[in-house]
This record gives structure tokens, C-alpha cells and sequence, in this order.
């Protein structure tokens, strides 16, 4: 059986990197994710609930919000409503727009009114309260938003989450329980999040001993459950996987040649050999699970993506390879190379077009060269698709609008489509949702039609714990990086 000097301490292997903490001007990660709070919280079963706001009240197109009494920062000062009103600001006003990774539209202004930021909307935005449970609160008292746009957070991470950072290095942090957290102090005094990226490394590490709980992939269940002293744990999520294609490449141009391509992909398949069976799959822009969700699956398959492809104007040549006007359909996928089921995916991606007659190669990259695809998408890369991973969120137009809209955060190759932009500010305007769920669902079939990507699956997560751990079981998350939020439920008991 594993054993551990010290109970007191918990060792999480993170699959992101962890020097930095920023996510205003990065993302959120495992270790922002145990600092920094929000707004407004999803919790662990998927329900949107006040964090940092004690009062909420709308009059019109006004929100107005209180900050959460006796909440205090990790410098020991408390929560103001200036806080709150500079948090706001950093993701609403059209000045900082691109200094900071989030960007929350449609806000005529923030002020502050008392003991309550007033947050004035162009129009209904029955999706603004989850768009704050992406927004970092940060200290007015210790930051400016130039501090702030200049990278300071990251230097000085101040947060009012339920831990504290006390140390780190390029690959480890070592975070310390904020006793006065506002949702409880933790059961365990420290955590040390050590980056430990490549997934076999990852499940080697808790087989060894060297960590206590970590995320890990279908094809290392069997041997880390098989070690005396860990679990294995599914964990429900409202992420999704998609392949997304490169708008530059000359037959990838034509909506109908990326349709084809993804009706001909099986994505049972990829559940049964990528996922190993912990997952569904995923043909629309929203998980499975979502209200905005069609009830039925598009129509998919051999017979009708050869349809799709001839309907384009593609012919097989003598090879068998699908051409048109002499060009022939090869395609180049790149995939990170550190993560499992991106790997796999992409191979079976690869055989199944293969077969079909779109001859595709593989080229791993590092997650360097991933990040660098953040800001640019596949826009003069030398890749014609690449697998990533989307968090699907609560609110269906935070999930579509950042991807589909013409002005979305993550709208990398310049997608447009009017009817889809009128579609979602009307469906997020609609306060009946019968009525949002038909503008979602037209939304849906456009994406299904144009299809800038494939939606693949979505996966289970699989956590590897000791196990006298525990806290964690019954969870549903949007993203493996917002797991550790809540780490301060977990606690440890006697060894099973």
C-alpha cells in the first residue's frame, strides 16, 4: 500500500504548466483556478451560484451587485465594492479589449453606486451571470488595470481563493490554505501542484508514489488501478472535442468538402479506442447534455459523406483519392504530442479518412507550438487540422457565441455567418426558453452545415486518487483546470 510522510500535504500532478497564475491576461488553469475567485460560480454539479457577489438584482437593462460580506483577500484585506467595479471594467470596457484574455460585449457602462456596482447592458443578456463565472476578481487595492495589462497579477497573485500561493518555480507551486476562505478553510494545509504534462509520466508518477491525485487517460486505467492504494475516479463534464479545420487550405475553403469530411468520421470509434469507452459522442457544437442540444444526431456515414464530397464537386481518381480539378483532398493533422487522447484521436481520425480515400499524415507538436495557435488559429500554418478541446460551460451562448459569432474570443479564422450573429443575440436576448432552444437549434444546424469544425466526443475525465482520499467523487465540470476550485472539499480519511 502507498504511504505519505505527510498527511497534511497534497501532492496533484497538473497536466498545464504552472508558472504562471495569470488568467486575466492568460487563461485559467489548476493552479489560477485553487488562487483567484469570480463573480458567480458553477459549482460541482453544474449550477450557477453567487461567489463573490452576496446581492444580485436587475431593473431593466441594470445589474446591480453586491460584493459578499466578510470575504477577505490573501493580504488580509476585504473584499470592496471596487473590487468588483475594477474586475468588471477589465473585461467590459472596449478600451482594454485584447489586453485581457476575456472580453464580456454589449456592457454601456460600470460604475459604482454606493455599496453596489451598477452594470448597465445595451440589451437583455440573460447569459451575463455565466460570463461572470469566467471573470477573475482582482484586488483594486494593490493593482491598476495598466499594472494589470503589464503581467503584475502574475507577480503578485493575490487572490481570495482557497489558497495562497507561497512558492514556485517553473514546474511546481506550492499553495498554502487560506484559512479565512470565504466557502471554509480546506481539510488538507498544502497543496504542491507539480506540472507534470505528459500523460504516461502523469500516471507513472501516481503508481510510484510521487503524487496523490492527478488526471489521467483511458489507456492507463488498468495499470494505475491495478496499484494497491489508488482509485480510479470518472468525472461528468460539459467538454467537448472537436477537429477544427484550416479555412486557408483550397479544397478546405468549401463548406461542403468540411462537412463531408466530418460526416465520414466515426465517432463511436473514438469513444471505444481514444476514450476507452468514458464518453459520448458528439456531432453538434454544445455537449450532449445541454438544453440547447438537438434531440437527434445529423445524419453521418460512408454513404452520405461520398455524397456530400460529390455534391462539391469531388471525384476519386484512379489512386481512389478524392480530387477536385486536379487538387488532390491530402490533408496534414497536427496533434499534441504530450496529450493521449488527442494522439489517439488523431490516428483514428487519420486511418478512417484514409480508407475513405483523403490520405491524411500526422505531425506531432508541443504544447509551445499549441499555445501559439491560441491567438492565430491555423491561419499560415502549414496544417490543414488540428484536435483540441473545448470547455461546453452552463449558458449555450457562451459556448457558441466565443466560437461562431463574428466578433467570438475564439473566432480564430475569421468565421462569419449573419444569420448565425442574428440567431445568437436573439436567442441570448430571449427570456423564453422554448423559444431560445429553436434559435439554438437553428444556430446548430448552420454550424452543422458550414462546419468550420468537427465536433468529436464528450469525455468523462478520469481521476487517479489515494485512496484515502475523498471529497471529489460526486463532480460534473466544465474543464479539468477548474477541478482544483473546489479542492478545499477534499479531505483525507482513513486508508480503504
Amino acid at each position: 500500500m502507498l504511504t505519505h510522510a505527510r498527511p497534511d500535504l497534497l501532492r496533484y500532478g497538473a497536466t498545464l504548466p504552472v508558472g504562471t497564475v495569470d488568467p486575466l491576461c492568460g487563461l485559467w488553469g489548476e493552479a489560477s483556478s485553487l488562487v483567484f475567485s469570480r463573480p458567480f460560480a458553477v459549482d460541482e454539479h453544474g449550477a450557477l451560484r453567487p461567489d463573490l457577489v452576496g446581492e444580485h438584482a436587475i431593473d431593466g437593462l441594470r445589474h446591480w451587485l453586491r460584493p459578499r460580506p466578510g470575504v477577505l483577500w490573501h493580504d488580509g484585506e476585504p473584499l470592496t465594492v471596487d473590487d468588483l467595479a475594477l474586475s468588471l471594467r477589465l473585461v467590459t470596457d472596449p478600451q482594454y479589449r485584447g489586453a485581457f484574455k476575456q472580453h464580456i460585449g454589449g456592457v454601456v457602462d460600470v460604475q459604482v453606486d454606493g455599496d453596489a456596482v451598477v452594470v448597465e447592458l445595451e440589451r437583455p443578456q440573460p447569459g451575463l451571470l455565466h460570463a461572470l463565472a469566467k471573470t477573475c476578481v482582482v484586488p483594486a487595492h494593490r493593482f491598476t488595470p495598466e499594472r494589470l495589462a503589464a503581467g503584475d497579477l502574475d507577480r503578485e497573485p493575490v487572490g481570495t481563493g482557497p489558497y495562497r500561493l507561497v512558492v514556485r518555480s517553473s514546474r511546481v507551486c506550492r499553495l498554502s490554505r487560506h484559512e479565512a476562505f470565504h466557502g471554509g478553510p480546506g481539510a488538507i494545509a498544502e497543496i504542491d501542484m507539480i506540472e507534470v504534462a505528459d500523460d504516461e509520466e502523469r500516471a507513472g508518477a501516481l503508481v510510484s508514489g510521487e503524487l496523490d491525485l492527478a488526471q489521467i487517460k483511458a489507456q492507463h486505467v488498468a495499470w494505475v488501478s491495478g496499484t494497491p492504494g489508488l482509485r480510479v475516479h470518472p468525472i461528468q463534464t460539459r467538454v467537448w472535442r472537436a477537429l477544427t479545420f484550416n479555412l486557408s487550405h483550397p479544397l478546405l475553403r468549401d463548406p461542403a468538402v468540411r462537412r463531408g469530411l466530418s460526416q465520414l468520421i466515426d465517432r463511436e470509434e473514438i469513444v471505444a479506442r481514444a476514450l476507452g469507452g468514458h464518453g459520448r459522442p458528439q456531432f453538434y457544437p454544445a455537449p450532449p447534455s445541454s438544453w440547447a442540444s438537438p434531440p437527434a444526431p445529423p445524419v453521418t456515414g460512408r454513404d452520405v459523406g461520398f455524397a456530400t464530397l460529390r455534391s462539391a464537386g469531388c471525384e476519386r481518381n484512379v489512386e481512389g483519392v478524392w480530387s477536385r480539378d486536379g487538387a488532390e483532398l491530402a490533408l496534414t493533422l497536427a496533434y499534441l504530442r504530450t496529450e493521449t487522447f488527442r494522439a489517439v484521436a488523431s490516428e483514428v481520425i487519420a486511418e478512417q479518412l484514409t480508407r475513405c480515400g483523403v490520405p491524411v499524415s500526422l505531425v506531432p507538436i508541443t504544447w509551445e507550438q499549441y499555445r501559439a495557435m491560441d491567438s492565430t488559429g491555423l491561419r499560415g500554418s502549414e496544417f490543414d487540422g488540428i484536435v483540441v478541446g473545448w470547455s461546453g460551460g452552463v449558458d449555450p451562448y457562451e459556448n457558441l457565441a466565443v466560437r461562431y459569432s463574428s466578433t467570438g474570443a475564439y473566432n480564430r479564422d475569421g468565421y462569419h455567418d449573419d444569420e448565425v450573429d442574428a440567431l445568437l443575440d436573439q436567442a441570448v436576448a430571449s427570456a423564453d426558453r422554448k423559444h431560445a432552444t429553436a434559435l439554438y437549434h437553428r444556430v446548430l444546424e448552420i454550424t452543422h452545415r458550414d462546419s468550420i469544425m468537427a465536433p468529436l466526443v464528450n469525455p468523462e475525465y478520469l481521476f487517479a486518487a489515494r485512496d484515502d482520499l475523498t471529497g471529489f467523487e460526486d463532480f460534473e465540470v466544465d474543464s479539468f483546470y477548474e477541478f482544483p476550485q473546489y479542492a478545499h472539499r477534499i479531505r483525507r480519511t482513513a486508508p480503504r
